[in-house]
């Protein structure tokens, strides 16, 4: 990924639509088009970790989508090292007396831990609704030309707030879905 990356900045410096032509100071193009490519791409990294919505949208670059499953791992793997930084706090203030757990940085990681376990939870529950929804257009739609299909899961019989959004859509007539 890095040769490709590079690769992509060296044809970028030596096009003749670069707003970049020769060198700023010390610091040559190709240099300064790997440093703005870099920000952006750790820009679009804070997004994913800072977001509510499970879709990042990046201008002329399209939309990102993360899985279901990456989403589970990465909050398992988040919960983790919660659990073992609290544990390594709890040790060192049981090991020295005069210790400060809220000057200590270790505190401040846990916080912004935590906080990216609430935004990764959030885009979960988004894409788990999403799934629900998917899966009953699907049930509805395989009903409507087959009456005796039987779904493998049935999402109708649990009062989800979240499925009066499929109301909203025209184009489908939901009168045979229960909500």
């Amino acid at each position: 990924m890095i040769g490709e990356i590079q690769l992509i900045n060296r044809f970028l410096a030596e096009s003749p639509d670069c707003p970049i032509k020769g060198k700023i100071g010390k610091h040559d193009a190709k240099h300064i088009i790997s440093v703005i490519n870099d920000e952006y791409w750790k820009e679009f990294v804070r997004k994913l970790e800072y977001s509510p919505n499970s879709t990042i949208i990046a201008d002329e670059l399209g939309r990102w989508t993360i899985t279901y499953s990456h989403f589970k791992k990465y909050i398992r793997d988040l919960i983790i090292q919660i659990r073992s930084k609290e544990k390594f706090l709890k040790e060192v203030a049981s090991k020295n007396e005069n210790f400060n757990p809220d000057s200590s940085i270790t505190v401040e990681n846990i916080k912004d831990l935590r906080l990216k376990l609430s935004f990764a939870w959030k885009q979960l529950e988004e894409q788990r609704k999403l799934h629900i929804l998917r899966y009953l257009l699907y049930t509805y739609k395989k009903q409507s030309q087959n009456p005796d299909f039987k779904p493998n899961k049935n999402y109708t019989w649990f009062p989800y707030s979240f499925k009066k959004e499929l109301l909203n859509n025209s184009k489908i007539d939901l009168k045979n879905v229960q909500f």
